[in-house]
């Protein structure tokens, strides 16, 4: 704003007053503007930077997450893997004992009852139990059937009478002797005759009728 003085001499004369009005622009404010604009840019970009730092750690726990809970599972599966096993292998090991045990303490009640009907006046054939037989460690069956060879051994260290409690001790003696001196699953011949004090022939029961003895390498599979 300017003020002009009247120069006239007329003291009375009024003061005329001129307002010369200037457009201006405060350069200030544009900059300040410009700073804001500035700040606010910054400002966004440093929060867009926060914001993809946050989402860069979520997806990488989420990822920690799922590689733990994927080793915990493979470690599970492992775990119930060796278990199932042990399980399995405690099973069939019980039960294969468990059945080899039964089939090494009892004698076969097939073999014990089937019999030939021998005729009138023949001696009987005494079961295995009669000389306290030891339970057999396995058997196997004949391969022919009815037999088609008879194989006669005499024991070279028998004596000629002997009676029955001798006979027993005998052939428990010859069982003992081939299972734990020679490694056979039973005494190897499927009967035995021994003398008694009537001079009197007893036929004991050995492996029996239908299982294959060790009496003759090549024949045991079709003789008796």
């Amino acid at each position: 704003m300017a003020i002009k003085r009247n120069y006239l001499e007329d003291p009375t004369a009024s003061i005329s007053i001129e307002i010369e009005l200037e457009e201006c622009e405060d350069p200030d404010d544009g900059k300040n503007e410009l700073e804001n604009m500035s700040a606010d840019k910054t400002s966004r970009g440093s929060s867009l930077s926060s914001c993809d730092s946050d989402i860069k750690d979520a997806e990488a726990y989420i990822k920690f997450k799922q590689r733990r809970y994927l080793f915990y599972g493979i470690i599970g599966l492992l775990i119930l893997g060796v278990l199932l096993g042990l399980t399995f292998t405690f099973v069939f090991t019980f039960a294969i004992r468990k059945n080899s045990t039964k089939n090494a303490t009892t004698t076969s009640d097939t073999d014990e009852t089937f019999e030939y009907q021998l005729p009138s006046g023949y001696t009987n054939i005494l079961n295995r139990s009669s000389w306290n037989a030891r339970p057999y460690l396995s058997r196997e069956n004949l391969k022919t059937y009815p037999v088609t060879h008879i194989v006669i051994r005499r024991l070279n260290d028998s004596q000629t009478v002997m009676n029955q409690q001798d006979c027993i001790k005998k052939i428990k003696d010859l069982q003992d002797y081939q299972i734990d001196e020679r490694g056979w699953v039973d005494i190897g011949y499927n009967f035995l005759i021994c003398n008694d004090n009537d001079d009197q022939q007893q036929i004991y029961r050995g492996r029996g009728w239908r299982y294959v003895g060790a009496h003759c390498i090549g024949y045991n599979f079709m003789s008796l």
